[in-house]
């Protein structure tokens, strides 16, 4: 049945949300079936026309990695970076200061093989915000992942791709900064979910919630296409086992254009006596959904052996600028 788990885990954000908020004083561990676990560690430099914040410019710059990290099926630990040696200086020329660091994070590195000694950023020199006005209008049209949307200098760091061949950025508006990577002490090796735990009771269940890309957006909204074909997908995967629905037309419904009841469950059972509960949910976000979503969720909760959430975290980031969402898929396992 690992076959299956394979195939609910569709992305894994490494060390999703904090889950290690309340165990601030355990030395952070790792563990992924997909990434190593490396430590990137580089000297910056950025101008702010702030001096009184330089931490915040430091961090809207470095914001920018999760952008081109992405864009190597990796992610960094921005909210665990680490900074030495902040230091700022006057800039007489432009007013403002230019600040120097030193900064050490763990990333989550995609691929098991191809690992680099060395890992080159592309950093914006400016974060003030007339800064990332201008460099989001000058790079958007060349610089962003294909499925960028509703761009704008809050969320550009997101969508970054400095890497595409389309992407020509000036010497005078960024700093090639190079990062030194290393093995991260962070990282596991053998460890794995009790999957005897897991089916222990001969069921195995399921909370699947999909958030849409855009407040109120209709069935063709990325979240809710990704909610749609998970759906097909679970349904072809149990292929010839026993299934049923709820709504009990799910099927004819997925094969239609319309857009999908906000909550379906599909419970399956295997040759062997084992059995698959998978309730999923559309929702325009968790932060506007009603209460019938949140007593089903804490209803479920309580005895799900997995659970996934795709869509917006409505999490917000520290930034220079205005304050900002973004969006990441989150697998836990019980």
């Amino acid at each position: 049945m690992r076959s299956f788990i394979a195939f609910l885990s569709v992305a894994l954000f490494a060390g999703c949300a904090d889950t290690e908020q309340h165990f601030e004083n355990t030395p952070l561990k790792e563990a992924s079936a997909d990434a190593v676990f490396l430590d990137f560690e580089w000297k910056g430099t950025v101008y702010t026309d702030r001096c009184y914040a330089v931490e915040s410019a430091i961090e809207q710059q470095v914001l920018h990695t999760v952008g081109q990290l992405n864009g190597h099926r990796s992610v960094g630990r921005v909210d665990r970076l680490q900074l030495e040696n902040v230091q700022k200086t006057e800039n007489e020329e432009r007013g403002g200061c230019d600040v120097t660091y030193e900064a050490k994070m763990l990333v989550a590195w995609g691929k098991l093989t191809n690992i680099p000694y060395t890992f080159d950023f592309l950093f914006p020199r400016d974060t003030s915000w007339s800064g990332a006005e201008a460099f989001t209008k000058k790079y958007t049209a060349n610089c962003l992942d294909w499925g960028a949307h509703d761009v704008t200098a809050s969320v550009f760091w997101y969508y970054y791709r400095p890497e595409k061949s389309s992407c020509k950025l000036d010497d005078a508006d960024v700093y090639r900064i190079p990062a030194t990577v290393s093995p991260s002490a962070a990282q596991t090796t053998g460890k794995y979910p009790e999957y005897d735990k897991v089916w222990e009771d001969k069921t195995f269940e399921t909370v699947a919630i999909f958030g849409k890309a855009k407040d109120g957006g209709d069935h063709t909204d990325v979240g809710a296409r990704g909610y749609r074909n998970f759906a097909k997908k679970l349904l072809r995967f149990l292929g010839d086992d026993l299934v049923e629905t709820e709504p009990s037309d799910l099927k004819t419904q997925l094969d239609g254009s319309d857009a999908l009841p906000a909550h379906f469950v599909i419970r399956g059972e295997r040759r062997d006596g084992r059995k698959i509960v998978v309730n999923g949910f559309m929702t325009d976000s968790v932060g506007t959904a009603d209460e019938s979503f949140w007593q089903a969720y804490e209803g479920l909760t309580p005895t799900a052996d997995y659970i996934i959430y795709n869509g917006h975290s409505g999490v917000y980031i520290p930034s220079s600028l205005v304050m900002s969402t973004f969006h990441f898929s989150c697998v836990i396992i019980y």
